[in-house]
């Protein structure tokens, strides 16, 4: 993210060099206050009601008392740009003071979020404050008549979204006139012109002005896709699911849950089948989640912690043309960032079919930033079938410290466990036979548990001239793991694998970045360093099919992996709103330390190996025409290997990506009555050195040598009318050996999501207004090549929601699978034996699959105060 754009600050210094100085800003942060001071002092003008006629809070905006508001220029770090340029206040309405408030003398600041089209005019607000008594209605009621003159980049109109408070304040007890007053708080980069007539005439006003308008960094290619949700309709969880749901609104990718509620879940992304994550890099909050050289699956990376009301916004980049991207970022990045833009307390209850039980509750204090919250959740599940059940408990919570000078310090904390059986597989012969149920299971003892814990303290700076950040982390994960993919195969007691890893994570990241003038033109400049160290400990044992007891030990190792990663980028401007180059520079390095107790025939023996990586990235932004973009991009990445396959001095072998594509983006164009559509397309190729199957008989990863996938993403957007809008997302990909050229297995050729999303005002309830929301989601893979010269089924499913709100209170429906369509979440080729009796087991590969989600649905109530 930029640093916030604020109109109203009006002085930040500090440089950069003063992140050294921890302790003293700690104990700032205890001695200096906690909340975040006004930015622009109070205009106050008391007037008689008779004073001049016209005259109140409707109908003259006050101005800031040094600086004309029409004068002022949108600020990055303190410093102004002549990019951007802020939405500015151009019809002001003044809001009644409700009644119910007048009779309980109740004084409020209500905080409203608007947003903005590209012409200006408000398109929705929310009130993020619920004070009572009719005071953010009135607030909401008021702020749909604004106007703005739009926000400007490089000159173009775009929607912008403000922050934008709204005080009531009663008045001091007159002898004549004891008539209310509504101040607000307004931008300061409000246009001082009057309205026509006033709605309310105040006796006194006392107005006060501040916005913050926070910015979003540039998009790094036609396939870096943002997205933001709202905490009482986008974020409801569907079916046990967590926060992994959210990404089904990115174009291309599609997760999918065939080992049980409570396992990581299996990503597709640009043809990438990136299993448990070793294609995908994500974070939360800024702590990497994908866990390196995991046992069960490389970049396992486990979501289950994360609940989907702590996340404020969600970040997509596909491709590899960021140099801040890192380890496993091999098909893209996920970011998520966490906060709750609604204050105050969140209570959720949600119940549905198959024993679903969910409660959630939630804190996010008045008058603190959005980034400051405590959630936690207890969830349970009986499960569609047989040995599916599963339980987790989560809690998450951020405080964000604004300090002096800039600075401000973030702390973030999350613990969570949870316990969870696993169907396993089912092979399609026996299905066909009847000899098992769609839904049933071979081994009852399939499962797992999963716990993370982990702590982060970072503190950031916002100066006239560096922004800089600095973080570190502390991350505690624990997976056991059981698992059954191939009966009796190997060994007549059974093939079943019982897999443990544990890992300690310790690492953090620092970043500077500030913008210079060259040739008479600003350019951004960044720098960074990121750096983690990993202790981890893992086993794998054989387990006897009858009563699950291990019998053999295959793997007994600790792990000790260090990676520090470097990166330079820059931003030039060649050609002044036209013309950008982004590029920059990647180098990593990953040393490794791995004790293998069972080496040297149970001898035990110590590794030591080390790698290094350069890689660089480049994207040229070419404006076409106002709102047409076009993209040129091109990166190297990598992914780190599985230590235990390192040998004894060896140089570490990264599997190289090398990403390039071409894409167009255009955005909001409008016609009248406010329908509005945006659009993107790309076409990329990657060719990766040496990619990933995973292997069922051992349970883990195979390397398969080069692979190439060469495909186009496409993303629409429409809102043809104010309260629905449309959107439709989609990837076909080639992936193939680059050697034999034959289909890589189990990577999807086309992913497919459609949605409708309808919301809008439809009665009034006692003096209220009632919201209704609804929407209807429609997925489809195609067809997944598998091996052998097979191919799997394609899948079809339909979800909907619906919804209504009405003061503080919200009920919601939501259905996954509406069609109740006999789906196989999971398809597999491979030779398997669950036959107890077979005295000599085939080699045949056969199919198998598991089972997907059937009909299901639950009720949400949610409540805030």
């Amino acid at each position: 993210m930029e640093p916030t754009l604020d109109f109203t600050t009006p002085r930040l210094f500090a440089s950069a060099t003063s992140l050294i100085c921890w302790l003293g800003l700690t104990s700032l942060a205890v001695a200096g206050p906690t909340s975040r001071p006004a930015s622009v002092p109070t205009a106050r003008a008391a007037r008689s009601l008779g004073a001049r006629a016209g005259e109140g809070l409707g109908a003259r905006p006050a101005r800031a008392p040094t600086r004309s508001a029409g004068a002022l220029r949108p600020l990055i770090g303190g410093r102004s740009t002549r990019g951007v340029v802020p939405p500015r206040l151009s019809r002001f309405v003044e809001a009644r003071y409700p009644a119910a408030a007048l009779r309980a003398r109740v004084e409020a600041t209500v905080r409203l979020q608007i947003e903005l089209d590209a012409r200006g005019r408000v398109r929705r607000v929310t009130s993020l404050d619920r004070p009572g008594h009719g005071l953010a209605v009135a607030a909401v009621a008021a702020a749909r008549g604004f106007r703005f003159l739009p926000a400007l980049s490089s000159g173009v109109p775009i929607p912008a979204q403000v922050v934008f408070r709204y005080r009531f304040v009663l008045p001091a007890p007159p002898s004549t006139n004891p008539l209310p007053r509504a101040a607000a708080r307004v931008p300061r980069s409000a246009s001082a012109s009057p309205s026509p007539r006033p709605i309310v005439p105040p006796a006194r006003r006392d107005p006060v002005f501040t916005t913050v308008v926070r910015g979003r960094r540039p998009a790094r290619s036609a396939s870096d896709f943002s997205f933001t949700f709202d905490t009482l309709r986008t974020d409801v969880p569907a079916a046990g699911a967590t926060a992994s749901g959210l990404l089904r609104r990115a174009p291309g990718v599609y997760i999918s849950q065939h080992s049980g509620v409570g396992k990581a879940h299996q990503i597709f992304l640009r043809g990438f089948d990136a299993v448990h994550g070793q294609d995908v890099e994500i974070h939360v909050g800024g702590i990497p989640v994908n866990e390196v050289s995991h046992l069960h699956a490389q970049g396992y990376a486990d979501l289950h912690f994360l609940l989907p009301e702590a996340v404020a916004r969600l970040r997509v980049l596909e491709g590899a043309q960021d140099p801040r991207q890192g380890d496993f970022a091999t098909a893209g990045s996920i970011d998520f960032d966490l906060g709750m833009q609604r204050r105050g307390l969140l209570g959720r209850i949600t119940a549905g079919r198959f024993g679903l039980w969910r409660a959630l509750a939630a804190w996010a204090p008045d008058g603190q930033p959005d980034e400051t919250f405590v959630v936690a959740e207890l969830a349970k599940g009986d499960g569609f079938g047989r040995n599916r059940a599963w339980r987790r408990g989560s809690a998450m919570g951020q405080w964000l410290v604004p300090l002096t000078s800039g600075f401000a310090l973030r702390i973030l904390a999350s613990t969570y466990a949870g316990r969870f059986d696993s169907a396993g597989v089912l092979r399609a012969d026996d299905l066909a036979a009847g000899r098992v149920g769609f839904f049933d299971s071979y081994d009852p003892n399939q499962g797992g548990a999963s716990a993370r814990h982990q702590l982060l303290i970072g503190l950031r700076h916002r100066g006239p001239r560096w922004c800089s950040g600095l973080q570190t982390y502390l991350v505690w994960r624990d997976l056991r793991l059981r698992h059954d993919f191939t009966g009796a195969l190997l060994e007549s007691r059974g093939d079943g694998l019982e897999q443990e890893n544990r890992a300690l994570t310790i690492g953090g990241r620092a970043q500077a970045k500030t913008r210079v003038r060259l040739f008479e033109r600003r350019h951004r400049v960044e720098v960074g360093l990121r750096w983690r160290h990993d202790r981890v400990t893992q086993t794998q044992r054989r387990a006897r099919r009858v009563d699950g007891v291990a019998y053999q030990t295959d793997v007994d190792a600790d792990l000790a992996i260090t990676d520090l990663g470097l990166y330079g980028d820059l931003e030039l401007e060649l050609w002044p709103r036209r013309l950008r180059l982004r590029g920059g520079l990647r180098a990593e390095a990953q040393a490794y330390r791995i004790d293998d107790a069972l080496a040297n025939a149970g001898a035990g023996s110590r590794r030591d190996a080390f790698g290094f990586f350069l890689g660089p990235k480049a994207t040229l932004e070419a404006r076409l025409w106002p709102g047409l973009k076009l993209f040129v991009g091109y990166g190297r990445g990598f992914r780190s290997p599985q230590a235990l396959s390192l040998g004894q001095g060896e140089r570490a072998p990264f599997a190289i990506v090398d990403s390039g594509e071409v894409g167009l983006a255009a955005r909001y164009f409008e016609a009248p009555g406010g329908a509005r559509l945006a659009l993107r397309a790309t076409g990329f190729l990657t060719h990766l050195d040496d990619d990933l199957v995973f292997d069922h008989a051992i349970g883990r990863n195979l390397f398969v040598g080069a692979a190439r996938r060469l495909g186009v993403a496409w993303l629409a957007q429409g809102r043809p009318l104010s309260w629905l809008q449309i959107s439709h997302s989609g990837t076909w990909v080639r992936a193939t050996h680059v050697d034999s050229g034959d289909a890589l297995p189990y990577a999807p050729t086309l992913v497919l999501r459609s949605d409708v999303d309808a919301q809008g005002r439809v009665a009034t309830l006692f003096g209220r207004p009632l919201w209704a929301f609804g929407g209807l989601g429609w997925t489809v893979l195609g067809a997944r090549p598998l091996p052998y010269g097979e191919s799997s089924r394609p899948i079809h499913l339909v979800d909907v929601e619906a919804g209504v709100e009405w003061r503080d209170l919200g009920l919601s429906l939501q259905i996954v699978n509406l069609t109740d369509a006999r789906w196989r979440d999971g398809e597999f080729v491979y030779a398997s034996s669950f036959d107890p009796a077979a005295a000599s087991p085939s080699q045949v590969p056969a199919r198998h699959l598991t089972a997907g989600r059937p009909f299901t649905i639950q009720g949400t109530f949610t409540a805030r105060y």
